[in-house]
């Protein structure tokens, strides 16, 4: 996630971002209104000073919503992230439409053990995009094998080792999403080091496009999404509320594509 904050005693307006690609594209938009990001963990140690001053560090928590004080209420954004419960301004993508149709990419190509490497249960984009993967084998009348999903953290080491579970199984996919590119490329690099080509032996499909993905071997097939537009979005949403407009809460959906690359086959029979 990104936190957009300001260094001053008042009220800090914030963006929530759940980031699990390429840093998003508000940062032009943040420097130019006198602001700084910082990405919200759980890392204390990502703590900064700023001018003498100890700046509030990614674990503080007080701006969510609910924990203002009394008869205030600060500016806030989510982007990228879709938590309906907090009530918040929303840009973000389809993700169920989105995995959907890069496991129905899957299913085009004639592979019927369709393996889905997921991140952490406990993140809404992830349970969308399981959702999509989930919906698109059943819409191909493919039965959904819980063997056939592993889940990992978004990091290089997760993705190899949920593609080595997968591998283990007595009938292991012939093709595997990934819900981000990060552990596609762990699972890539997984499937050499066990003598797999890919795509001859193994499809694979990565999310994000992050800027890697266009340059491993082979070049990874991905969805895409508007990194810029929903950086800049989010921004501008927050700079209305702001300068005092009010801005309805729920979702602005923004369209996301299939980039299709080396990294998947129609399957040899």
């Amino acid at each position: 996630m990104t936190w957009f904050t300001k260094y001053s005693d008042g009220n800090s307006p914030a963006i929530i971002q759940a980031e699990d690609g390429d840093h998003y594209s508000t940062y032009p938009t943040v420097a130019n209104n006198n602001y700084v990001a910082l990405p919200l963990t759980d890392d204390e140690s990502l703590k900064e000073e700023n001018n003498g001053k100890k700046q509030t560090g990614p674990a503080d928590y007080r701006y969510l919503p609910g924990n203002d004080p009394p008869g205030v209420k600060s500016p806030m954004v989510m982007s990228n992230e879709f938590a309906p419960e907090l009530e918040l301004p929303t840009v973000h993508i389809d993700n169920l439409t989105a995995a959907f149709n890069a496991v129905n990419y899957l299913h085009e190509l004639g592979h019927q053990r369709i393996g889905c490497i997921a991140g952490p249960e406990d993140m809404p984009l992830c349970h969308y995009r399981l959702q999509g993967y989930v919906q698109a084998l059943r819409r191909s009348g493919i039965t959904v094998d819980p063997h056939y999903i592993a889940r990992g953290n978004f990091t290089f080491e997760a993705g190899a080792n949920a593609l080595e579970q997968l591998l283990s199984q007595p009938v292991p996919p012939t093709a595997v999403f990934c819900h981000s590119d990060v552990m596609a490329l762990g699972a890539l690099s997984l499937a050499k080091r066990r003598g797999l080509k890919v795509p001859d032996d193994l499809s694979i499909v990565g999310f994000d496009n992050i800027a890697l993905s266009e340059f491993c071997d082979p070049p990874l097939t991905t969805v895409s999404q508007p990194r810029f537009d929903i950086g800049r979005e989010g921004m501008l949403l927050l700079l209305e509320q702001m300068q005092g407009h009010n801005v309805n809460s729920g979702s602005r959906l923004l369209d996301c594509e299939l980039i299709v690359r080396g990294s998947t086959q129609k399957i040899r029979r």
